[in-house]
C-alpha cells in the first residue's frame, strides 16, 4: 500500500464512520428528546402519570420506535465493518474478491471471517493481539443475523441458545420480556469500539511504500 492510497482509505473510512456516528447521536438524541418532552408534562402537571395517552405515547417510544432504531444501526455498523475491510482488500490484493468467493464455496465462515482470512495470508497480519476484538465482532453480527432473518424474536433464531449465551456475557444486550433482542443505549459504542481497533491494527500492520 503506497501513501496515497493509505490517505485515501482512510479519508474514506472516516467519512463512513463520522456519518454512521451522526445517524445514531442524532436519532438517540431525538428519541429520547421525544420522551423527555412528555416526561415535562407530567412534572408540569399538564398530564397526569396515569393518563392512558401518556402511557401510550412511553410505551410506543420505548417499546417500538428506540428498539427499532437500535436494531437498524446495528445492521448499520456491521455492513460498515463489512465495507471497509472489502474496500481495503480490494484496494491492496488485486485478487482479493476471487480469494473470498472461494472461501465462500469451501466453508460456512462468515464473510467478515472470510475478509480477515485473506488478508491475514495475503498480507502476513497477525490478528492474534486483537482476538478478543474479533470475539466481540463475531458476536455483533450473529446477532446481526438474528435480527435480519428473524426480527430479533430470539425463539425464532435457529441458533437462539448461541443467542442466549452471548446475552449472558454482554451486558448491552439482552432479551426483552416478550423474547425479543434488545439494546442498551450504549450497543452503538460496543459495536463500533471492536470496529475501530480492527481497523487501526491493520493499518498498523501494512507496511507503506511509494516504491
Amino acid at each position: 500500500m503506497n501513501s496515497s492510497q493509505r490517505k485515501e482509505f482512510i479519508s474514506y473510512f472516516r467519512k463512513r464512520l463520522d456519518a454512521l456516528d451522526y445517524f445514531n447521536a442524532t436519532f438517540e438524541n431525538k428519541i429520547h428528546a421525544e420522551k423527555q418532552s412528555f416526561v415535562d408534562m407530567v412534572n408540569d402537571k399538564k398530564i397526569q402519570p396515569d393518563n392512558p395517552e401518556f402511557k401510550k405515547a412511553i410505551f410506543k417510544l420505548d417499546c417500538h420506535v428506540l428498539p427499532t432504531f437500535r436494531n437498524c444501526i446495528l445492521l448499520g455498523a456491521c455492513t460498515f465493518v463489512e465495507d471497509i475491510l472489502l474496500r481495503f482488500g480490494i484496494e491492496v490484493i488485486e485478487d482479493f474478491s476471487e480469494q473470498t468467493r472461494k472461501l465462500k464455496s469451501r466453508n460456512r465462515m462468515s464473510t467478515i471471517r472470510r475478509y480477515l482470512k485473506v488478508l491475514e495470508s495475503q498480507l502476513t497480519i497477525d490478528f492474534t493481539p486483537i482476538n478478543n476484538d474479533l470475539l466481540l465482532i463475531d458476536d455483533i453480527f450473529k446477532i446481526r443475523n438474528a435480527i435480519a432473518h428473524a426480527w430479533g424474536k430470539v425463539d425464532s433464531c435457529n441458533n437462539h441458545t448461541a443467542l442466549r449465551d452471548i446475552m449472558s456475557r454482554r451486558g448491552w444486550v439482552y432479551e426483552s420480556e416478550d423474547g425479543y433482542i434488545s439494546f442498551s443505549d450504549v450497543a452503538y459504542a460496543e459495536a463500533i469500539g471492536p470496529v475501530l481497533e480492527l481497523v487501526e491494527h491493520i493499518l498498523d500492520s501494512v507496511p507503506v511504500s511509494d516504491e
